[in-house]
């Protein structure tokens, strides 16, 4: 402890076995913590001292699996996940914390970009790892259809497309065979 009675420095074993450690300034105000789980899984944390929101936050899991979230004013903006199998997820968020955006890198090469309003997914587009591609786009106004899929041979020919209504029913598919 400080002089003045405040925290310095604060380490606890909990019933659980995790280990948890935090670090404060002068005043103390919580700099950092970090939490060695007893499921092997480790938590750091960075905080902003005047607020004592957090800025920072590494989960490190047992399996290798790595997820770094920051935050502005105590607010998600961002979400990075790194697996052990080389699998990567990005994600990114509004002022609010809403989510905006995602990509999803899979080591075999499929990859994902997301695209939300307020929150809701409102496009989606799909690489596979033979280059084809699926487009889709939701919550479509307007129009008689509310979903649009399209799909993508790997040489970038359209190959397929289907509208569908609210409740799920086709409002139009055009599809080319492979004999054209």
């Amino acid at each position: 402890t400080h002089a003045d009675g405040t925290a310095d420095y604060h380490w606890t074993l909990r019933a659980d076995g995790t280990k948890v450690t935090s670090s404060y300034d002068v005043k103390g105000r919580i700099l950092s913590s970090v939490a060695l789980e007893a499921d092997g899984d480790t938590l750091s944390q960075t905080f902003d001292p005047l607020s004592g929101k957090p800025t920072k936050t590494v989960l490190t899991e047992a399996d290798g699996d790595v997820v770094t979230t920051l935050y502005t004013a105590g607010i998600v903006t961002s979400l990075y996940k790194d697996n052990a199998d080389g699998a990567k997820l990005s994600q990114f968020f509004d002022a609010k914390g809403v989510i905006t955006s995602a990509n999803l890198q899979a080591a075999d090469g499929h990859v994902e970009a997301s695209l939300y309003t307020g929150g809701v997914l409102s496009k989606l587009f799909v690489t596979n790892p033979d280059k084809s591609q699926v487009n889709s786009v939701y919550n479509i106004a307007g129009k008689s259809y509310v979903t649009e899929v399209q799909k993508f041979d790997p040489s970038g020919k359209i190959v397929d497309i289907l509208r569908t209504h609210a409740d799920g029913t086709a409002d139009y598919h055009w599809t080319l065979r492979a004999d054209g």
